[in-house]
């Protein structure tokens, strides 16, 4: 059975981000809540997991269905390195719905946070859904690593060289072309 062709797969999937867009842990640090704990279940890893790839992956599923044609994972390292298998070029500049990667230098040395790009502004910044993500200033955020947030949020960030972008939807034209 051939999945369906849907009209606008970049809108559709940030719809589904922007739907869970208040799923906030429960406790704050816990990297739990009902949503999340379904989240990393999909992606096969134990709950209190970090889960920002959990998020990407689900949200990508749930909006295209057999259509999402990234890797499911809750690594953000193990899609990045999918995504070079599948030459899939690590991109220095966004668009709309790609996946944003984050590289941490020393001591891990790989790419560990993930979100989709919602947005580019005309100034180069963009925005991008994320999930275990903080909000610079919230007060909940104190003490929390860069990569280790609490929530769901529309993120804005500037474009350096620790940020690359995966173009998924090179893989979905592929299929239909």
């Amino acid at each position: 059975m051939t999945p369906a062709v849907i009209a606008d797969p970049v809108a559709a999937v940030l719809a589904r981000c922007q739907h869970f867009q208040n799923v906030r842990e429960q406790p704050i640090a816990s990297n739990r809540s009902p949503e999340i704990d379904y989240w990393l279940e999909a992606t096969g890893v134990p709950f209190g997991n970090a889960w920002c790839a959990a998020y990407v992956s689900q949200m990508g599923l749930e909006a295209l269905g057999a259509a999402w044609p990234v890797l499911r994972s809750a690594s953000v390292q193990q899609i990045v390195d999918w995504a070079k298998h599948a030459g899939l070029a690590l991109e220095e500049r966004p668009a709309p719905g790609m996946l944003m990667v984050l590289y941490f230098p020393a001591p891990l040395n790989r790419y560990a946070h993930i979100g989709i790009v919602a947005a580019v502004r005309a100034d180069g910044s963009f925005t991008s859904w994320e999930g275990n993500t903080r909000v610079a200033g919230d007060p909940a955020a104190k003490g929390l690593s860069e990569r280790e947030g609490y929530r769901v949020a529309l993120q804005t960030r500037t474009v350096t060289s620790r940020i690359r972008f995966i173009d998924w939807t090179v893989l979905l034209q592929k299929r239909t072309g």
